[in-house]
């Protein structure tokens, strides 16, 4: 058998939504392949995959996803590990769900220590977003009322620089006997 070669076993975990749309169950065996259409022009791998388990629905994305262990993703032919490096393969990205209290704390403490990897919460990255964000909205609001104010200033200078140019007409009109609604 093909991965036994490798001394690891060619195990997935498939998600509720991948299992249903499959049919898979526990126990079944399936090929990987590339690419949108998964008909008969689909590039498929030799290597077959024994379902070990199905996750329960979640309702995110983890319910359409099939697992693999990474060591069987790199033993299939054309997925080799990078040549040339003292380190294994690289991962990009990994998302832990922590059930909070200190040692979530502790954790991204000893990993941001390291020069190879990095942690972030993302409630404290949205978090400083929005502080960001709200220091931006008191500036903005600071100068929507600078506007307002110096547009009530120029109003009134022109109104008043208007009553100055008409004092004389208004006085003649008043002498008149003209009432002040009426000017």
């Amino acid at each position: 058998d093909h991965h036994h070669d490798h001394g690891m076993p060619f195990e997935a975990v498939l998600g509720s939504v991948a299992a249903a749309r499959t049919g898979l169950r526990i126990g079944a065996r399936f090929q990987a392949a590339h690419g949108i259409d998964m008909g008969a022009t689909a590039d498929k791998h030799d290597e077959q995959w024994t379902v070990t388990g199905i996750l329960k629905p979640t309702g995110t994305p983890n319910d359409r996803a099939i697992f693999i262990n990474l060591e069987s993703f790199f033993s299939i032919q054309g997925h080799a590990k990078p040549d040339g490096t003292k380190r294994g393969p690289e991962i990009s990205a990994v998302i832990l769900k922590m059930k909070g209290g200190m040692a979530s704390n502790d954790l991204m403490y000893d990993i941001n220590r390291r020069t190879d990897a990095m942690a972030v919460k993302p409630v404290q990255v949205v978090s400083e977003l929005f502080d960001m964000i709200g220091k931006v909205r008191l500036l903005l609001l600071a100068v929507s009322i600078l506007v307002v104010l110096v547009a009530g200033i120029s109003i009134l200078v022109s109104i008043y620089n208007s009553m100055n140019e008409r004092k004389r007409a208004i006085a003649i009109m008043r002498a008149l006997g003209a009432r002040r609604g009426t000017i």
